[in-house]
């Protein structure tokens, strides 16, 4: 068995035959189409039945081409090749370079890295869907930077579906905590902050539900946030049923937190994480805080009532000069 190519008006294919020996010649059976040759060296071919694929003689597996796979075609009436818009790409492109976020997000390990850093770049400058991303990609400065980049809309969505795996997710977190370590002087400290938001949605998730918060009824996602106090980068994030309230996702997220090795000393809570309960569980893992006391707690009324008078006292009150800026 031996793969055969042959040529159809200057378009080159290719298909199997057989050879078999007999009566001292050499007889061939019936042949069976691989498709037009995208890439011989690789054994990439495209056909009708099967759309494109990379051949595997030995086991005679059709699969999806390589991640890095990329087949450059030249249309009737392109448009120009040399006008893009330059600018806005080639900022992002050099500030995350100069931030050393490039080796971060290379971590992750996706098989075409340029694809990875043109959809980044589209989501980062634009608001519009996946099925917009090519026409942006070939007017874009990142057509000359990522010159391998595949964003049609059916590679973006195997892209994404690569990229949701939980171990790319704890890859890249692994990584990213490494590099604000090393990065930031704030990283030693350990001081982070913890608040999360309700995601309003009426879409049929598993995770979306009713929720009752501050006396607001909303169908939401609810999701978790921690960021970094200092800097204001984002360390951790997870969502949640909205229908969970917030002070039972505390001991979870300063688990998951020393799980991803971030030392947490001092936290500044939203007042929905404050209970009595969570004050005992931040005080047993020695973790400073400051969080708003609640005004429906006999502790508040009880602290306005005691030191309301030296609160409001000449030494405490500052003067604000409203600016007016032309």
């Amino acid at each position: 068995m031996y793969i055969e190519y042959y040529s159809i008006n200057g378009i080159e294919y290719a298909r199997i035959r057989n050879s078999v020996r007999k009566d001292g010649g050499v007889s061939h059976g019936k042949s069976t189409t691989l498709g037009r040759v995208l890439d011989r060296k690789q054994l990439i071919f495209k056909s009708r039945e099967h759309g494109t694929y990379q051949y595997d003689p030995d086991t005679g597996e059709r699969k999806n081409p390589p991640d890095d796979f990329c087949l450059k075609i030249v249309r009737k009436n392109a448009r120009e090749q040399l006008i893009v818009d330059f600018g806005n790409t080639y900022f992002i492109d050099r500030y995350i370079d100069q931030l050393g976020l490039w080796s971060v997000f290379d971590a992750i390990g996706y098989g075409n890295p340029d694809s990875f850093k043109a959809l980044l770049c589209y989501y980062i400058l634009e608001s519009r869907s996946n099925a917009h991303a090519k026409d942006w990609y070939e007017g874009s400065y990142a057509r000359i930077a990522y010159p391998k980049a595949l964003l049609e809309s059916p590679r973006i969505s195997d892209m994404l579906s690569a990229l949701g795996g939980e171990i790319v997710q704890r890859r890249f977190f692994e990584t990213y905590i490494a590099y604000l370590k090393k990065s930031t002087a704030e990283a030693g400290k350990g001081y982070v902050l913890i608040d999360s938001t309700g995601l309003p949605n009426d879409i049929r998730l598993p995770i979306t539900a009713v929720s009752n918060h501050n006396g607001e009824i909303n169908n939401e996602v609810r999701l978790i946030y921690v960021v970094q106090r200092g800097t204001g980068m984002p360390i951790y994030m997870r969502y949640i049923p909205g229908n969970v309230v917030d002070v039972s996702t505390l001991l979870t997220t300063i688990a998951e937190l020393k799980a991803l090795k971030v030392d947490t000393k001092f936290a500044i809570l939203d007042a929905g994480y404050l209970t009595l309960a969570s004050i005992g569980i931040l005080l047993d893992q020695k973790i400073s805080f400051l969080a708003r006391v609640k005004k429906n707690w006999s502790l508040y009324k009880e602290i306005v009532k005691n030191h309301r008078a030296d609160l409001e006292c000449d030494e405490n009150r500052h003067t604000f000069h409203a600016v007016n800026v032309k």
